[in-house]
């Protein structure tokens, strides 16, 4: 996977690269109930395992993670990434999730957006996500970005102890 070189921003969210000094920050966030409630992150994630993830994500390029800026501040609003969906270099798969600061902003959409446009200059033909049935912010963010509604899927996956039901969005870009 080729990555942007820099920054991605559309003059009102900025998406830059997970750097070490992000990693208490992602650590605490990711303890928010919001967060808890419709991602995997664990919560008992801690600075140093943030810490070695992003060393590995830097190392390996298997993924691109980025952290959802202000443009203007530079306030840290959110997490985005994209990833290979499995072996096919041409899907892309999107996970995002925003700290409570950042929602009601729109930051999540323009960040979806931003990722979008770099998986089509990158040469992905599709990109995919998934979100918790009952998660509704996230599925209006998909929809605000162009993803169109898929399959719904009970028993996805478990999570935490909980049977999870998804969505699926996907979003042709070829």
């Amino acid at each position: 996977m080729r990555f942007p070189d820099g920054t991605l921003d559309d003059g009102t969210v900025l998406l830059r690269l997970w750097e070490p000094d992000d990693a208490g920050w992602y650590a605490e966030t990711a303890r928010d109930p919001d967060i808890q409630r419709w991602t995997t992150e664990l919560a008992d994630l801690d600075e140093r395992r943030v810490r070695g993830a992003i060393a590995d994500m830097v190392r390996t390029r298997a993924a691109l993670g980025t952290v959802i800026t202000d443009a203007a501040t530079g306030e840290r609003l959110g997490n985005a990434g994209l990833a290979p969906a499995g072996d096919d270099p041409t899907t892309g798969e999107m996970s995002y999730w925003l700290a409570p600061a950042g929602r009601g902003r729109g930051a999540a959409t323009r960040a979806v957006r931003l990722l979008v446009g770099w998986a089509r200059e990158c040469g992905m033909r599709r990109v995919e996500l998934h979100a918790h049935l009952d998660n509704v912010a996230s599925q209006r963010v998909a929809e605000r970005a162009g993803f169109t509604r898929g399959r719904v899927v009970p028993d996805f996956r478990v999570v935490k102890g909980e049977s999870w039901t998804v969505v699926f969005y996907d979003l042709n870009l070829a």
